[in-house]
């Protein structure tokens, strides 16, 4: 059983206005060449992360980055397993019991490295200060995890099982070999409007939700959130996800891979105006030939990133996101 596995970032349209960095992180196993977007593999992760850009999280570009670097660890451990004959039960026994202290014990030693080798600089505190108060200085001060806080999703995909984790938010999609769309996760009732829980929160160990299954959906698309949150709902997305799947039965994932970052563009500028940070991990051998015929229309490779736009979409500004953590 072999997998292709595709990542694309795309720094949102209000990001390019502003002048600002691009907030998202991804990463994969096996890791993408230089120059290239796409790799296969008989397992295969992506891991997408999204630094909250508030102005407490004034280094949330870097705590992105060290989300996907700890969580992809934790991705090879499980495909390490697999190798080895490990069925689905044994990850999902790994996830409960150890996948949440793990990857928040791992992310703040690492944050705590960055830190040491580069501490705040007076510049970086005042202008916190000016934008949000004192109380709000102090209070990175005191827990400088604040600083860093970002979401996680990671999607992992084996001979054996498939596993998907989050904390915060994004979406992790999966379509199915007759090309529907839904998504494994259950919903976290604590992401609310705008807000969202965080690798940064005190809790944020009790905060991971995951997903284990035996059977193989031959797509999974996982994201950040500024794809969701160009669309009206969640049908905008999962359309997004099974056209996709339509397109490689029809051209394979290179086609996809030579139109997606003109697809995220357009989709932020008309949407969100969010970075977006894309991973898509593909079993061609599960995809029947006939499924870009499913649906009521035909997906076109040229024609995606325009028939995937609202009028009524959830544009949000990272700086002015509510975060669950900030009002902690």
């Amino acid at each position: 059983m072999t997998w292709q596995v595709l990542v694309k970032k795309q720094r949102g349209a209000s990001h390019v206005r502003a002048g600002s960095e691009n907030q998202d992180a991804i990463a994969s196993t096996p890791d993408i060449p230089p120059g290239s977007s796409m790799e296969w593999g008989l397992s295969v992760a992506v891991s997408v992360a999204d630094g909250h850009g508030s102005p407490t999280s004034f280094r949330s570009a870097l705590g992105a980055r060290l989300a996907v670097e700890v969580s992809q660890e934790l991705s090879k451990e499980l495909i390490a397993f697999a190798a080895k004959g490990a069925d689905w039960s044994t990850a999902k026994r790994l996830l409960e019991e150890k996948a949440g202290r793990q990857l928040v014990r791992q992310w703040r030693k690492r944050v705590k490295e960055a830190l040491a080798d580069n501490p705040f600089q007076e510049h970086e505190l005042n202008l916190l200060e000016e934008r949000s108060g004192s109380a709000a200085r102090a209070r990175v001060v005191d827990d400088p995890y604040q600083a860093y806080g970002s979401t996680l999703l990671t999607a992992v995909a084996t001979e054996t099982f498939m596993t998907f984790w989050q904390i915060g938010d994004g979406d992790i999609v999966v379509v199915d070999a007759q090309g529907r769309a839904g998504k494994p996760l259950q919903a976290d009732a604590r992401l609310l409007g705008n807000a969202t829980t965080s690798l940064c929160s005190a809790d944020a160990a009790q905060e991971l939700r995951s997903y284990v299954a035996g059977t193989h959906a031959p797509l999974v698309l996982i994201s950040t959130d500024g794809l969701a949150n160009s669309y009206a709902d969640d049908s905008g997305l999962l359309s997004f996800a099974s056209d996709v799947m339509k397109i490689i039965a029809a051209d394979g994932l290179e086609a996809v891979s030579d139109h997606l970052s003109e697809w995220l563009q357009t989709i932020s500028e008309r949407g969100s105006g969010d970075d977006i940070a894309v991973g898509i991990l593909c079993r061609p051998a599960g995809i029947p030939a006939a499924a870009h015929r499913a649906g009521s229309h035909q997906a076109d490779s040229h024609q995606i990133g325009a028939q995937h736009q609202t009028g009524t979409h959830r544009a949000v500004d990272d700086a002015e996101r509510g975060r669950i953590e900030e009002d902690a």
